[in-house]
């Protein structure tokens, strides 16, 4: 099952914590958006892999805006 990946907050890109294709834990951090100057992570919402980004690092993002997608359990 494919789980989209979306921001809560708009801001910017600043790290992408995992990589295409990794293995991820159930509320592991897999982005941080940085916004007004604070450090926003985003976690994994199920355990599973990451399939894909829709962003890189630096690209500017707005509130709800998917930004990856996860493969749940697998």
């Amino acid at each position: 099952m494919e789980l989209d990946i979306s921001t809560h907050v708009s801001g910017q890109i600043w790290k992408l914590e995992v990589s295409e294709g990794e293995m991820v834990s159930k509320e592991q951090i897999i982005c941080i958006v940085e916004c007004m100057k604070m450090e926003i992570p985003i976690v994994a919402a199920e355990s599973g892999h990451l399939k894909c980004w829709h962003v890189s690092e630096q690209d500017s993002v707005i509130e709800g805006q998917s930004i990856g997608v996860l493969v749940k359990g697998v």
